[in-house]
């Protein structure tokens, strides 16, 4: 018995030292990485004035869907109507988050800004650096 006891106290005290994903971590990834995405707004903030890009995109452009996958890969799906016929159906690009409380992603090499991460609603934006260079700001939702 006293064996037994011992083994259990053990087991229960080694039990915190053992390494656990942060909530937020969990929260966020999951959040990124569950389901597809569809482009929603893509513009331009220039010191010259604003382009709204998205509402110029092609109807077979804007039913693409993007899947952002557990292995830090991102698949970006043609949709059920490809532009190009001769375009490949989808391609493969790679994210990760940059820091650890996901305000900073990096896709295909580029850094942005998180500035939303909900179940139904992803922005970026093109960190700020120079008040003469131009941003980005694009949302993707469910």
């Amino acid at each position: 018995m006293k064996k037994n006891c011992a083994a259990i106290l053990f087991l229960l005290m080694a039990l915190p030292c053992c390494k656990k994903q942060n909530t937020a971590e969990i929260n966020k990834i999951d959040i990124l990485t569950t389901g597809t995405w569809r482009l929603t707004a893509y513009k331009f903030y220039t010191v010259t004035g604003d382009y709204d890009a998205y509402s110029s995109y092609p109807d077979c452009r804007k039913d693409d869907y993007y899947r952002f996958n557990t292995d830090g890969t991102e698949e970006i799906n043609e949709g059920p109507s490809k532009c190009n016929s001769t375009d490949p159906q989808s391609q493969i690009l790679r994210w990760k988050f940059l820091n650890s409380n996901y305000t900073r992603i990096e896709i295909n090499g580029v850094e942005y800004v998180v500035d939303r991460l909900e179940s139904n609603e992803f922005r970026i934006s093109t960190p700020y650096t120079d008040p003469y260079a131009s941003q980005k700001s694009i949302g993707y939702n469910r």
